[in-house]
Formats: structure tokens, sequence, C-alpha cells
């Protein structure tokens, strides 16, 4: 165990600390495999597992650019789920089917954020996005937890002047990755992007800060760019390769 990675192969864990390569864990008895989408041979070498803001913007950009008619049809399919699940919710007059709608379409709407994290990680191993991908509903089960357990976080971070709900929401951020990406179960997801976090909080609120005003500027246009960079933010912490 050390605070740096002493050589070749060593990798990072959720609690911010490297390991040597054989003291790599093997992937849960009857899981998905580790690292979601993991890029293979010919990828990027893993990083330093310390994340260059400008380096993952730049990186971002550079996919969005690359992949951009597919991300603006990715765009157009998420504000026409919002806008019909809207219109058929203020149609009704009926309270228990507006309750029905309402719970629908908030779990499309999980589905939808799910299989955001799921194109990101995707765009960053190298593979094309797909609009189908954000349909997937596998690890949907564990997602639902979570987000409920992160939602009631955030909720009792808001009795600290509202700013402990923002530090909550930001501790928590990766929560998704972790999920999909190494199949785990809802609290420990949470406490992995925690311990993730808070062991680089320097680089990833400049990040974050970046990404919100990016995403402010152009009206929601440019947030696949900060999708795609908590993706490689991602990647790069837990040590993973990046595709180039």
């Amino acid at each position: 165990m050390s605070d740096a990675p002493q050589g070749p192969g060593w990798w990072q864990a959720s609690d911010g600390k490297w390991y040597p390569p054989e003291q790599q864990p093997a992937a849960p008895a009857g899981g998905p495999p580790p690292a979601y989408g993991a890029p293979g041979a010919g990828f990027a070498a893993p990083q330093a597992g310390v994340v260059d803001v400008g380096q993952a913007l730049s990186y971002a950009w550079a996919k969005f650019t690359q992949h951009l008619s597919k991300i603006i049809v990715i765009l157009v399919v998420l504000v026409a789920v919002n806008l019909v699940g809207q219109v058929i919710a203020r149609t009704t007059e009926s309270i228990v089917v507006s309750l029905v709608i309402s719970i629908v379409i908030w779990v499309i709407s999980l589905i939808i954020q799910l299989g955001i994290v799921r194109l990101a990680l995707d765009i960053t191993a190298g593979r094309e996005p797909d609009v189908s991908t954000l349909f997937k509903t596998d690890r949907l089960g564990p997602y639902v937890i979570a987000s409920i357990l992160y939602g009631l976080a955030v909720f009792v971070g808001l009795f600290a002047l509202c700013i402990g709900a923002l530090i909550v929401a930001f501790l928590l951020y990766f929560y998704p990755f972790f999920i999909l990406d190494k199949g785990e179960d809802p609290v420990q997801s949470l406490g992995s992007s925690f311990n993730m976090v808070k062991s680089h909080v320097g680089e990833l609120l400049v990040l974050a800060i970046v990404a919100i005003a990016i995403n402010a500027i152009s009206c929601g246009f440019l947030s696949p760019v900060s999708w795609i960079a908590a993706a490689y933010a991602y990647r790069v912490l837990n040590g993973q390769p990046v595709a180039p």
C-alpha cells in the first residue's frame, strides 16, 4: 500500500491508496466484469491518479466533437422524453393517475440518467455512443436504491444552510460509476464515491465548477462535455486506461 503508484500495474482503490498488481481484487462472483466497457489492448496507459482539469476538458471536448452527430440525437431524445413526460403529467386530472404517471416518469428518468453514465463510460472506453444505451436497465435496481439514499443524504444536508446539500451532492456524485463499473451495491457505491472525491477534492471541485459553468452558459447543449469529463476523471482516479 502506498500514497503513490510504485510501478507498472499499481492500481488505486476507492480509499485513495495505491496497491501492487498482485492485490488487485477479483470480480464478485455472479457480478459484472470489472471496469464496465473497460478498454483493451492499444489504449492509453493508466494515468498517474491525479486529474488534470485542462486535459480532462480537452479530452471531453475532442470526444464531443468527434461524436457530435450522435450526441445531438441523444440530446434530442432526452429533451423529447422530458417534454412528453411533462405534458402527460399535466393533462390528467386524476390524483391517482397523476401519481402513477409521476412514478413512471421518475423511473424512466433514472434509467436515462444511468444510461448517460453508461454512454460516458463507453466513450472513454473507445466505444461508439448509441442512443439505445440510454434505455438499458441492467444495474437499475441498485441504482434506484442508491439514488433514494443519495436524495435523503442531500435532503439532510439542506439543514446545514443548504451548503451541506451541495457538499453531499459533490462527495457522492460518482456513485453511479461505481455501480456500473465495479458492480458495487448501493451503500458501497456511495462510500466509494465519498472516499474517492475526498482524496481528490481540489481537482474535482475545479472540474465540477467549470462543468457547471459550461452547462449554464450553453443552456445544457454542452452537458455531454461534462459527462465525458466526469467519466475521464473516474477512470484516471481508479487507475484505468482511457481510450485515446
